[in-house]
């Protein structure tokens, strides 16, 4: 019934979220599409991109390219868990690609006070950054990065102690 009188952003996003519990993943991505093509300014438009991109993430279809732009449409929108999983899909192909939203995601966890974990998987995931600079031509870019985070950081004594001991003083020359 919502269906023949979907109106609004929210009803998609209502109907998408019903046939995704029921299973039907593809009818799900087809009123997401739908939502997002008749809804392009409702306020439910992010929820609904966020929802189309764990759709296609989820697909097994190799959308990883649709789902990429799609996530990067509405970057906020999308958990830290699918921008993981868009990075792990793109970065061999786009390395340059990931590098902000990496970023993003390594400053976001630092911030995290109430994940203990948060430092380790920081520089985890810096290490991540590291390679995909390199892969993407540009070493010494994580230097400059690596340089502007203990800028922004520089009160986390904890947090800079982590990073001198896994990076030192990088000079961007395969430390």
């Amino acid at each position: 019934m919502l269906a023949q009188e979907a109106r609004s952003g929210r009803d998609y996003r209502e109907i998408v979220s019903v046939l995704r519990k029921a299973g039907r993943d593809d009818n799900a991505e087809e009123w997401a599409r739908s939502g997002l093509a008749a809804q392009p300014l409702s306020p439910w438009t992010d929820a609904l991109r966020a929802q189309l991109a764990e759709l296609l993430l989820g697909s097994g279809r190799g959308d990883a390219e649709e789902a990429w732009s799609t996530a990067v449409g509405e970057p906020g929108q999308v958990s830290e868990s699918q921008w993981l999983q868009l990075i792990s899909l793109w970065e061999s192909e786009h390395p340059a690609d990931v590098l902000g939203p990496l970023s993003r995601l390594i400053e976001l966890g630092v911030e995290q006070a109430n994940d203990k974990y948060r430092y380790p998987k920081a520089i985890k995931a810096l290490r991540r950054l590291r390679e995909d600079y390199g892969r993407a031509g540009n070493a010494a870019g994580f230097g400059v990065y690596l340089d502007g985070l203990r800028e922004c950081q520089r009160r986390k004594y904890s947090f800079i102690a982590k990073l001198d001991a896994a990076f030192g003083t990088y000079s961007g020359e395969g430390s």
